[in-house]
């Protein structure tokens, strides 16, 4: 920050000084500084690189995904098209329901950048947008094969294994090993708690579901569906009211989420799992 400030001061017709500062302002998240100070750089160095791309990413983050994007074509269709641009400009396609596009930039940045997982990520968030689950977790696969160590893949396609009522025995526990050793190499992400602690329910393991769970809900405290998981968690310790409140909590914080006669559906599984969890 204080170099930014010193290029600024000692070097205005630099773009430099500014790029700098917006760069801090990025990291701080602090999005209208960052802009103003990036529109400078540019305004001193219309042609600069490192400023579109900046500028780019500081749009997307305000979600003003139609303007990154049109930046991000002049990269791609100029002098400047390298994994980074194509991924954006995918992602902000991905954003604006221009799924055909988005794909055939992904398809690019696959051929340009074989050994990247990046793409194949992207890819997958695609194919659940378009309600192909089986074709994501090709992608999730395919992205574990070029790193078998991403935790986001591990966490995503192990969410997928056991997201349908169609899961097998093998499905948990293969989903049960991913999501473990994401949670090894990124412990403290709540949504990789919340999809262990939901393994955990199914693997019938509710002291070990109930504390990830309860975690992943004070990160999340709006997150319906984990309150869902956690509701079942605490069904299967016999704690039937704080399974019901957390329900009801669940249905409050996002009204969307359960349907009025699935809600009632619930509060009647947790009432018989609390019972068959009592039965000798």
């Amino acid at each position: 920050y204080e170099t930014g400030k010193a290029l600024v001061r000692d070097a205005p017709q630099n773009a430099a000084g500014p790029l700098v500062l917006g760069t801090v302002y990025h990291l701080r998240e602090l999005w209208s500084a960052c802009e103003e100070q990036i529109q400078a750089a540019l305004k001193l160095s219309p042609g600069s690189v490192a400023g579109r791309i900046l500028l780019s990413r500081t749009l997307m983050r305000q979600g003003r995904h139609r303007e990154a994007a049109e930046r991000l074509k002049g990269l791609v269709e100029g002098d400047w098209l390298n994994l980074e641009t194509l991924l954006m400009l995918a992602e902000c396609n991905l954003e604006l329901n221009r799924n055909p596009e988005a794909q055939g930039l992904l398809e690019q940045a696959m051929a340009l950048v074989p050994k990247s997982e990046a793409p194949h990520l992207l890819m997958a968030r695609l194919h659940l947008t378009a309600n192909r689950p089986d074709r994501a977790r090709d992608c999730y696969r395919k992205a574990l094969e070029l790193n078998p160590r991403h935790a986001l893949a591990l966490n995503n396609l192990a969410s997928l294994l056991v997201s349908t009522g169609e899961r097998t025995d093998s499905d948990v526990a293969e989903a049960y090993s991913m999501a473990s050793t994401a949670w090894e190499l990124h412990p403290g992400n709540p949504e990789i708690a919340d999809t262990l602690g939901w393994i955990e329910v199914l693997r019938k393991q509710y002291d070990s579901a109930q504390s990830l769970l309860a975690y992943a809900v004070r990160e999340r405290p709006e997150d319906g569906e984990t309150r869902v998981h956690l509701a079942m968690a605490l069904a299967g310790l016999k704690n039937e009211k704080d399974a019901l409140a957390q329900l009801d909590l669940a249905r409050k914080r996002a009204p969307g989420l359960i349907h009025p006669r699935h809600y009632q559906a619930l509060r009647r599984l947790v009432r018989r799992r609390c019972s068959e969890s009592a039965a000798p």
